[in-house]
């Protein structure tokens, strides 16, 4: 009888230790931000942005080597979640699409209307506060404007400014020396305005 309650005891114990595990690292994404961690997301925001706007200038670059171009569209579906979507906004109206088809769109931008186009993004206007919700992640918003002109051979045809939205998602998650390690990904993105300008 003794030797059945030690190893009731045993299990008792085990069991509170993975759950005392499990709420250790659960706390940490339930624990509100610090100053630092809030200001440091915020800045790795803007810096995903940036990422992206450089391979945005890559990708439809038909100077560029095929493989250069492809491997940018493979590095910028990894600044993006899986299910995420891209809007595009112009004198048509708004579309969605996902991204990694937005991104192929780009790479086949020589066959389509235009020979070429540039894409530039002022700064970031704005980096919401980071939020939890209820998936246990933290959410925010970068707000940011972008630059477009469509070209046919040296004649710029048309050109476009538009204010977009794109949503984050950061999580926290315990490595294996217990430091706790952010991932950050950006997710749909919105165009919430448009600016036609005279392309000449």
């Amino acid at each position: 009888m003794k030797p059945f309650i030690a190893t009731l005891l045993l299990l008792i114990v085990a069991t509170s230790l993975s759950w005392s595990q499990d709420r250790l690292k659960q706390s940490y994404v339930d624990d509100d931000l610090s100053e630092k961690e809030a200001a440091d997301l915020k800045n790795r925001t803007k810096q995903r942005i940036a990422e992206l706007q450089n391979y945005l200038n890559i990708i439809p670059d038909s100077k560029r080597s095929t493989a250069e171009r492809e491997d940018a569209v493979e590095q910028a579906l990894l600044l993006f979640t899986n299910e995420a979507n891209m809007e595009i906004i112009d004198r048509k109206g708004k579309r969605t699409m996902p991204v990694k088809r937005y991104f192929r769109n780009l790479l086949d931008i020589s066959t389509g209307y235009y020979t070429h186009i540039d894409i530039t993004q002022y700064d970031v206007a704005y980096v919401s506060d980071f939020r939890l919700g209820t998936d246990g992640n933290y959410h925010s918003t970068g707000t940011y404007y972008q630059d477009f002109k469509g070209f046919r051979g040296d004649q710029a045809v048309y050109h476009d400014r538009t204010k977009k939205d794109v949503s984050i998602r950061a999580d926290a998650r315990l490595n294996e020396y217990n430091e706790k390690k952010w991932t950050l990904l950006l997710g749909n993105v919105k165009a919430r305005s448009l600016e036609v300008i005279p392309a000449n």
